[in-house]
């Protein structure tokens, strides 16, 4: 075929070439093969054929070159893609790039068809913003179709454009996700098309991979990242320029265009730290504080406990740390250790022991005899019961009547555990202002002689003996003792042993003499001697032994004598012997 040459002179007859400058002229060049297409729009109504704009100093495509505003002559009607003449709107400026993009020169798109089917595209853009039309035709001007494998190519490839990792299409930015040092991300693209984008992260504080469309990520410090995730293009010419007047030859100058960002925000949380204290509920925890430093001495965290003794949980970098008490609540000591723990990875709690304030209490039961002489009250048991009725604990007077014990702060009710009981109970309250040099004396008034004898509300006209005890020396109970019970004649009636609060008791006897007696021998405790006692309608008679020795069993016989008490101490043998009205 006879080519027809026709050179376009720019800017006068000749062109110095600059830094800038690409070509000294442009020449339109029919091309071999005979496709035509039809321009119909408001101005125009014509068959033409496509041709190819080429370099004539080089013969390249002049797609390929970086073109400047001097390389065109303003009779042509060019348009900057960028500029600021007859802009195009943001909607056709985009289509146009994207066909400029995925067209001619596009991977292996770099024969002719494809540079005809690009231009065809262009143009189909252009006329379609005027209500115009534009199609192929053959050698007669008839309508055909062609390339329609190739144009759905293109645009296909422009619709991928838009298609984003699935596990990005949360968000309009992308999603969010906050993990533990200790967890790792997983996720899959569906859209099997993560080897299409650039990753690049903002932080040095994490590992990722992908593998089989798989995006797995590590943390390794707490941070803020984001990882962002481009669409891969082509690095061309930074500015793209095309004629928008479909009158004239259209030129393509192919440029990079836009990119599809999107962003995966990952906050990667410090460990958190919670103090738990035990939870002694006599007293609430929330005025407890503590204050977290770092290994070298720096002040980190001022941390309080709530009513239950747990504090919020605080965000904490991995180290070395140690933690002290700085104020203790009502009723609980300060704890001034310094607790040393390591925070790595893991969330942690640090479990505190909340030891309560005490006082040492001394409490001192004397009985007040009627000629105002004081003795102390030996192996007393007292019952010190806490003012929500539980008991704390037991005590157990010693041969001074005193009984020493640490309280924690509270009141506290003191009972004597016996059938000689307090007529009153005794309160105390302990508190930082208690004095623990100062005893606690609890005075019980007793009869020795001419006590009258209360007749009234007898409930059985039987009498009970009850036997007590105990090791001189340390004041505990002496279980395990055999004693025998004999009636007047000295007849045994039967033999009982001590339990483990060193007691017998010998209920329902008839009124009269019987004697007692210890048959079996512990230790190198001497047996007690043979004891007469008189049983009296509805008396307990109580017989309360510190150790066994031997006594002088006074003369009981004499009728004469109405008592409804009677109280015989043996205080210095250790033995004494009391008669109870059994009401």
């Amino acid at each position: 075929m006879k080519k027809i040459i026709t050179i376009i002179t720019i800017i006068g007859s000749f062109f110095i070439m600059s830094k800038n400058c690409y070509a000294t002229s442009i020449i339109k060049e029919d091309i071999n093969l005979d496709i035509k297409i039809h321009l119909k729009a408001n101005d125009i109504n014509e068959t033409r054929k496509i041709s190819k704009i080429i370099n004539q100093n080089t013969s390249e495509h002049l797609y390929s070159i970086e073109l400047k505003e001097i390389n065109f002559n303003n009779n042509y009607n060019d348009y900057d893609f960028y500029g600021g003449m007859n802009p195009l709107n943001e909607e056709l400026k985009t289509k146009i790039g994207l066909l400029s993009y995925f067209g001619y020169g596009y991977k292996n798109r770099n024969d002719m068809k494809w540079y005809i089917i690009t231009q065809f595209l262009i143009y189909k853009e252009l006329v379609k913003e005027v209500n115009g039309e534009i199609y192929f035709v053959d050698n007669n001007n008839n309508k055909i179709v062609l390339y329609q494998k190739e144009i759905k190519a293109i645009l296909d490839d422009i619709n991928s454009f838009y298609i984003i990792p699935s596990f990005l299409e949360e968000g309009s930015l992308g999603p969010n996700y906050e993990l533990k040092l200790t967890e790792k991300l997983n996720l899959h693209d569906e859209n099997n098309i993560l080897e299409e984008f650039n990753i690049t992260s903002t932080s040095n504080n994490i590992e990722f991979n992908i593998s089989n469309n798989e995006f797995n990520l590590k943390p390794l410090n707490p941070d803020g990242v984001n990882i962002v995730f481009e669409r891969k293009v082509e690095n061309l010419a930074e500015f793209m320029k095309v004629y928008t007047n479909y009158t004239n030859q259209k030129l393509i100058n192919r440029g990079t265009i836009s990119s599809i960002y999107k962003v995966l925000t990952i906050n990667i949380r410090h460990p958190e730290i919670t103090i738990k204290s035990n939870n002694i509920t006599k007293y609430p925890l929330e005025n407890n504080e503590y204050k977290i430093y770092t290994e070298e001495g720096n002040e980190y965290y001022n941390i309080k406990l709530d009513q239950n003794g747990i504090s919020g949980n605080y965000r904490i970098y991995p180290g070395k740390y140690y933690l002290m008490q700085t104020k203790a609540s009502y009723g609980y000591k300060l704890n001034s250790e310094k607790i040393y723990f390591e925070v790595k990875k893991e969330d942690m709690t640090i479990e505190l022991k909340n030891e309560l304030e005490t006082k040492n209490v001394t409490i001192e039961k004397q009985l007040i005899k009627d000629n105002n002489s004081i003795l102390p009250a030996i192996n007393i048991t007292l019952d010190i019961i806490d003012e929500n009725g539980k008991l704390v604990s037991q005590v157990k007077t010693n041969n001074e009547g005193q009984a020493l014990i640490k309280l924690s702060y509270g009141k506290y009710i003191i009972k004597e555990n016996s059938a000689r009981s307090i007529k009153e109970n005794y309160t105390i309250t302990i508190d930082e202002n208690f004095d623990e040099n100062k005893p606690i004396i609890i005075k019980e008034e007793i009869i020795t002689e001419d006590i009258k004898e209360e007749t009234n509300e007898n409930k059985s006209n039987k009498g009970n003996i009850i036997i007590n005890k105990y090791d001189f020396k340390t004041g505990k109970p002496l279980s395990g003792i055999k004693i025998a019970l004999y009636n007047q004649d000295k007849e045994l009636i039967k033999e009982e042993v001590t339990d483990s609060n060193g007691r017998i008791i010998f209920k329902d006897l008839e009124t009269g003499i019987y004697y007692i007696k210890e048959i079996y021998k512990d230790n190198d405790y001497k047996l007690d001697d043979e004891i007469k006692i008189e049983v009296k309608e509805g008396i307990d008679t109580i017989l309360t032994s510190n150790n066994r020795t031997e006594i002088e069993v006074p003369n009981t016989k004499s009728n004469s004598i109405n008592l409804s008490i009677l109280i015989l101490l043996f205080i210095g043998a250790g033995i004494k012997y009391t008669n109870h009205k059994n009401v």
